[in-house]
């Protein structure tokens, strides 16, 4: 997302977050509504573009969008969407995404509420995990001869009544939207702002073998110490890797393993 809708999206997201804070309605029920004003703009192009256009009068966007949604979805989601049209934007797919994104925000917000934050950031981890490994698994949820309502299907038959129904909400999105990036990517993105929504950043470790309780405790204390927050640790295990861990929280990368030295001694030798 280019610096402009950026600056957007961020402004949108923090007028959203003081909506959400003052709100005791249905959280999820807007994060819904949310996603049916994005799939509305996805699927008319027309009312998209002029939504997002900078050249359009921005009472007239607003208005227009007033009219399409008010009394269909929730009233705080019909005002976002407005002001958000009043916004600027680098182009109409950041405007949509820009939604779904908050809605996104929106899950994990009610998650939060309800106390099951935690576990959903778990739950995705864990999917991400399993599907990294399951590649027919993985190409069909990304499968464009499918459709959309075949995707949720095939979704819920594998994790439905093993993931809390915040992740699933998150999970058929994933599948459903058409302009999704792919579910591992996604899932990856989402668990990271679960983490940054409690304030936490996320470390992930790779090792060959689990790691005990002390060890992983030791490592969550020393990434918090260093990065001067809390720290969610998530472990990935490859054999591959023969011994020692790599560390990644955010762009930084520490790599530990024994793979990785003997991948540089050879290169070395080599040389």
């Amino acid at each position: 997302m280019r610096a402009i809708s950026q600056s957007s999206f961020d402004a949108a997201a923090e007028r959203w977050e003081t909506v959400m804070a003052s709100s005791d309605g249905d959280l999820m029920a807007m994060a819904l509504d949310m996603l049916v004003v994005t799939d509305t703009l996805d699927e008319n192009s027309q009312l998209r573009q002029f939504a997002a256009d900078p050249a359009a009068d921005l009472g007239g966007k607003a208005g227009l969008l007033e009219t399409v949604f008010r009394g269909r979805i929730h009233d705080d989601v019909v005002d976002l969407a407005m002001g958000m049209a009043r916004s600027h934007w680098s182009n109409d797919d950041d405007f949509a995404a820009s939604i779904g994104r908050l809605a996104a925000y929106t899950v994990m917000a009610d998650a939060e509420r309800n106390g099951v934050l935690v576990q959903m950031a778990d739950e995705m981890f864990a999917v991400e995990q399993f599907l990294s490994k399951e590649r027919r698994l993985r190409d069909a949820f990304s499968d464009k001869l499918k459709t959309p309502e075949q995707r949720i299907r095939l979704m819920e038959d594998v994790f439905q009544g093993h993931v809390s129904e915040h992740t699933l909400v998150m999970l058929r999105r994933m599948v459903w939207a058409p302009r999704h990036a792919g579910v591992i990517s996604s899932l990856r993105t989402h668990t990271r702002i679960a983490a940054e929504r409690r304030d936490r950043r996320v470390a992930v470790i790779t090792a060959a073998t689990p790691l005990s309780a002390e060890h992983l405790e030791r490592t969550e204390r020393l990434l918090a110490g260093r990065y001067g927050s809390n720290v969610q640790v998530h472990v990935r295990i490859d054999p591959e890797i023969v011994g020692g861990m790599r560390i990644e929280i955010g762009d930084d990368i520490v790599d530990g393993t024994v793979s990785s030295r003997l991948a540089k001694l050879q290169r070395d030798l080599t040389d």
